[in-house]
């Protein structure tokens, strides 16, 4: 699509429909009036970027889109659905739901299986992981499948993953290629550009290098390594050109707030916990704040692994004893958590997020000590689509029992968690969009009427300096798509050496 016709259809799509005539498609659910109208962006703009705030129904529009086309008889309705997989089995509900659709095919089974799935003609939908995805490119690539829907497309916001170049060439050829995602940028506008290729804009926004020129600020700093040789790379200051590259990406991506759409989200209070440390623990912290940055400045530590292991053990240490793989269980979080559970609770259910699994067994085992049983996990290490499913039917049923669930990013993403009035943050997210989105699994449409975020921050730390750093990174993003976001930005190796310095 050129850049003028799609400007035409952006700036039509709130007039595409008239919803007191729109006559009966099929949908077994009625769409909302926004919904619709996102459906029928979706159909006119064939190649674009669904980026509405978490919890809008972005599956329903899609859903809506394929019943639309279904009703106007259109040849080519065959989908090809990729998602994280903690989401196939909530695409399927929804397709239940909403329409009268096939049910999609989910390939979750043996290779050889998927692959006798997909040479048959039998199924008019199939929904696959990006695992499996990358896994049969190179059969799905023989498909001529020319309609696509890549969920959760951050996934892909790095031109050179192997995510990314696959996407990029099952694409090529695609007629219809829709991305949905809450978080179109997470670090920069190179973030968007990547979800464009997918779309095959280039034609339009150009290379990743005229690109980065045009509206990104550069430097170039000097990397050391352990050898005392050094590399150049790209740091990222800030974007130019603001005005135009809103203008340019505006045709391409519908993104909408709950204002905007007249929708009511819950009440939202973010409350930090500012933390501190019992003595044997700020002692760790110490100590191991010193030994990182000694052996930096000496050379013996090079900027990535200050960024790596340097920047993950101290956080760990933050965390408690404990996330370090030692024995003994010293933690300020871990007392504050159990407190919280302990004594202000109540009947209530609380999401508790942590960035590390070791915390996850912690908890447990904490938990387990203090005679609870009414908990649940969700990592990474939970594969089972079922138990997955299940466990989520479980913390979302009030008289089911299970009141607290733990989990690591697996509950960041795709997961509908309403039933909660509270999120724990045991570690903090250094990035504004991934914040928000972890937010947006207990902050929906039918959720407690507010909902309370609490922050755990240990003082004196690395942590307070990153809680308390200006949120550059949600300005850039406000910037280009009018959203109001926090967030904890990007940090250089400078930046991290700085704070772990006091």
């Amino acid at each position: 699509m050129s850049y003028r016709k799609a400007a035409k259809v952006r700036q039509a799509s709130s007039t595409l429909f008239h919803p007191d005539r729109l006559p009966e498609f099929g949908m077994t659910t009625p769409l909302k009036p926004f919904q619709v109208q996102g459906m029928f962006f979706l159909d006119e703009a064939k190649k674009c970027i669904l980026a509405d705030a978490t919890g809008l129904g972005k599956s329903a529009q899609c859903i809506g889109l394929f019943q639309w086309l279904e009703h106007n008889n259109v040849e080519d309705n065959r989908w090809i659905i990729v998602a994280p997989p903690t989401t196939i089995l909530q695409w399927v509900g929804e397709f239940e739901k909403f329409s009268s659709l096939p049910t999609p095919v989910a390939a979750v089974y043996g290779r050889q299986q998927r692959i006798s799935a997909y040479v048959h003609e039998w199924w008019q939908f199939m929904i696959m992981s990006y695992q499996i995805m990358q896994r049969d490119w190179e059969m799905l690539s023989r498909l001529g499948i020319k309609n696509w829907v890549f969920d959760d497309a951050h996934f892909f916001r790095h031109h050179n993953t192997k995510t990314a170049r696959v996407v990029k060439h099952l694409t090529e050829d695609a007629e219809r290629v829709i991305l949905t995602t809450a978080t179109p940028m997470q670090k920069d506008p190179r973030d968007v550009h990547s979800l464009l290729e997918a779309l095959n804009l280039n034609h339009i926004f150009g290379t990743l290098t005229g690109f980065t020129n045009h509206f990104c600020r550069i430097r170039t700093v000097r990397c050391m390594k352990r050898d005392g040789s050094s590399y150049p790379k790209e740091e990222f200051l800030g974007i130019r050109n603001t005005e135009e590259l809103k203008r340019r990406i505006s045709p391409f991506i519908i993104m909408r707030s709950f204002d905007e759409v007249g929708e009511e989200l819950p009440s939202l209070t973010v409350q930090p916990v500012f933390l501190e440390m019992p003595p044997k623990q700020r002692e760790l912290y110490n100590q191991l704040r010193r030994k990182i940055l000694r052996a930096y400045d000496e050379g013996a530590m090079t900027d990535v692994e200050l960024r790596n292991t340097g920047f993950q053990t101290i956080r760990k240490v933050c965390d408690g004893t404990q996330a370090l793989g030692m024995q003994e269980d010293v933690s300020i979080k871990m007392d504050s958590a159990m407190h919280f559970i302990q004594h202000r609770l109540g009947n209530e259910k609380v999401l508790i997020y942590t960035f590390y699994k070791a915390n996850v067994q912690t908890l447990c085992n904490r938990l387990t000590q203090a005679g609870r049983s009414d908990f649940a996990t969700f990592t990474g290490d939970n594969t089972s689509s079922v138990y997955r499913e299940e466990t989520k039917k479980r913390f979302l049923d009030p008289e089911s029992g299970l009141n607290i669930l733990i989990g690591t990013d697996a509950i960041r993403v795709g997961l509908n968690l309403q039933s909660a009035r509270y999120l724990l943050m045991m570690d903090l997210i250094l990035n504004a969009q991934e914040t928000q989105q972890l937010i947006g699994r207990i902050r929906r449409i039918g959720g407690k009427p507010h909902v309370v975020v609490y922050p755990l921050v240990t003082m004196g730390t690395i942590e307070e300096a990153l809680f308390r750093s200006l949120s550059y990174e949600a300005a850039l993003f406000d910037a280009i798509f009018d959203q109001n976001t926090e967030a904890f930005p990007k940090l250089s190796a400078m930046e991290i050496a700085t704070m772990l310095r006091g």
